[in-house]
């Protein structure tokens, strides 16, 4: 064997070499929808408008309204940056999953082998493929901060420092979604268990905490009427909660784990992990990470609203399933490479699923003469179509109302409404005291009518719906805009012009 073979083959070998293929793969299998207006649904487009508003000098929750934390909108001001934001929203998630998929293999190689560490940081991959976790959404923020707080827990020197970094961590975390809070106390029991200074660390791990809150209370507090805007901002997040359906949620939550491959990954795990549980507590390092993965399934348990959900625990799920390999010993290639075989299937398909969504979202063989490399892009996202239609339609100075908020976002109009995420309009009597905005949803759109849009863009089968719009909005739409025509996007929209 030559030098330059056994360079290539040393290399090939390496971790480095591992990472870049991870790299890569996470490329393949995003790269494909990057040019999605809408890859996972309303909430993305609220993040990116509530940044954009927030880049304009508005101010949350008294200039615009969406009931989640501030800290939330702030990683989507940095997409507000770039002339085409959803694209840079994409490629952002695109970085936060290669390093949390690094993260991942750092830690799980310190648990358990080189090679089921692959494995793993390959899985996280593929569960992180799926459309519904294509766009930025929240939780791929949380990840890098769960991953840090389980490599200080679990391999860092216990100091202050870094149990203030863990209570800062924490905070940003609940502050970007509420129902995390379980972690709070997860930890606690962390200290609780295995610390010999408990209240000394408690106390920093909540000094840590606080930090941020205490920077969002002194920023209201510089504003007229800072603190009420606050209060009225806890008050709708506790209205929030007492709307969810419990019997639905759990429905939906069985639902989905029964229906695809995370489910079977979780409720394999788990039943593994229940079957040998008093060999695992043990163990303190499996404690410590079966009780942040148990906070973040509650953090799910608590509040459901969809499939896109369930990625708030893969980062410890993976790592659950690091421990469960820990002490297998695999010496029979055998069974390596079953296992190897087993993983190339698995992946077979999502690098058919990325590569069929790189040739319709670029339009690969498009319009071609011949009929092997035509394509039929029926299915395709059409809403990038839709804008560029109404941007050559709609004038500059000219206002809108639309139902599907993006159009706001790409033709760069200003909201006629305080309230951005959609759904919040329809659910206005559920909410207290939303600064700037009337009490029903009657009057609140009565107030968007009277502002007299030149365009409505309404979605045809919410307008077509028995008793979805208010009656009164409907009978002044016909009365004073005419039907324009129907905008063909992934949901077809009527377009009324004012008369």
């Amino acid at each position: 064997m030559t030098l330059i073979t056994k360079k290539i083959k040393s290399l090939v070998s390496s971790n480095f070499f591992y990472v870049l293929l991870i790299i890569f793969f996470v490329f393949i299998t995003r790269v494909g929808f990057w040019n999605l207006i809408i890859a996972g649904g309303w909430d993305e487009i609220t993040y990116l408008l509530s940044g954009r508003e927030i880049l304009n000098g508005q101010i949350p929750y008294r200039d615009f309204f969406e009931v989640k934390p501030p800290i939330a909108f702030l990683p989507y001001i940095i997409a507000n940056l770039f002339e085409n934001e959803t694209l840079a929203v994409r490629i952002i998630g695109f970085l936060i999953i290669a390093l949390c998929s690094y993260f991942i293999f750092e830690q799980s190689s310190k648990i358990t082998n080189s090679f089921i560490a692959k494995i793993i940081t390959l899985s996280f991959v593929i569960l992180n493929s799926q459309i519904t976790f294509q766009n930025t959404g929240l939780t791929i923020f949380i990840y890098p901060f769960l991953l840090f707080i389980s490599n200080i827990l679990l391999f860092k020197k216990q100091s202050n420092i870094n149990y203030i970094i863990i209570g800062f961590c924490v905070s940003i975390i609940c502050l970007i979604r509420p129902n995390f809070y379980p972690l709070v106390f997860g930890i606690i029991l962390i200290i609780y268990l295995y610390n010999q200074n408990k209240i000394k660390n408690i106390l920093f791990y909540f000094l840590g905490g606080a930090s941020p809150v205490l920077i969002i209370i002194l920023f209201y507090f510089s504003i007229d009427n800072g603190l009420s805007i606050l209060l009225n901002l806890i008050i709708n997040l506790l209205a929030a909660g007492e709307n969810i359906n419990v019997s639905w949620t759990y429905r939906e939550i069985i639902r989905y784990l029964f229906d695809g491959v995370d489910g079977i990954i979780f409720l394999s795990s788990i039943l593994i992990v229940v079957y040998n549980f008093k060999e695992f507590i043990k163990i303190k390092q499996n404690v410590i990470i079966l009780i942040l993965f148990g906070s973040t399934v509650t953090s799910v348990l608590i509040v459901f609203t969809g499939h896109h959900q369930l990625n708030n625990f893969y980062p410890y799920l993976l790592l659950v399933i690091a421990l469960i390999f820990r002490n297998i010993n695999i010496k029979n290639n055998t069974i390596k490479n079953q296992i190897l075989i087993l993983v190339f299937c698995s992946i077979i398909p999502v690098l058919m699923s990325s590569s069929i969504a790189i040739i319709k979202n670029y339009k690969f063989f498009f319009n071609t003469e011949k009929k092997l490399f035509s394509y039929n892009f029926n299915n395709n996202d059409k809403n990038n179509d839709a804008v560029e239609y109404l941007k050559n339609l709609i004038k500059a100075e000219e206002k809108i109302f639309a139902y599907d908020h993006f159009f706001y976002l790409k033709l760069n109009k200003k909201l006629p409404s305080k309230i951005i995420h959609p759904s919040t309009l329809w659910r206005i009597a559920i909410y207290k005291n939303i600064n700037g905005v009337e009490d029903t949803t009657e009057k609140e759109f009565e107030k968007i009518i009277s502002k007299e849009p030149d365009w409505l863009i309404i979605r045809k089968a919410i307008f077509d719906k028995e008793n979805y719009l208010p009656k009164k909005f409907k009978n002044i739409i016909i009365t004073e805009w005419k039907l324009f025509g129907i905008v063909e996007a992934n949901s077809d929209q009527y377009l009324f012009k004012k008369k």
